[in-house]
């Protein structure tokens, strides 16, 4: 079986600002058909590069296959991709260099 899960993808040099982006974006009506802001941030990987990883960690334990990412905008996109993109690479080079 395959499990997907949909998350937006909120990466800021410390939580707070990443809390205060999504809610900018949630409030905007950009931030797609959740109930409530609450459910919004509950919902998105947000935080510094270090807590996105460990969101990401958290949810590939719940047996999540495949993790499909959006973003608000092409600079959120850009902000993963230079914050968290290469670390993501550099846990999977680790994970697949290590003995077995």
């Amino acid at each position: 079986m395959t499990i997907v899960r949909n998350a937006t993808v909120y990466v800021a040099k410390d939580h707070q600002s990443a809390v205060e982006d999504a809610t900018r974006v949630f409030q905007s009506g950009r931030g797609g058909p959740a109930p409530s802001l609450e459910a919004y941030l509950q919902n998105a990987i947000l935080g510094t590069p270090a807590e996105c990883l460990t969101r990401i960690a958290e949810i590939e334990s719940w047996g999540v296959n495949y993790l499909r990412v959006g973003f608000p905008s092409i600079e959120h996109q850009r902000q993963f991709a230079e914050q968290l993109l290469p670390l993501v690479t550099e846990e999977r080079e680790l994970e697949v260099s290590a003995p077995r």
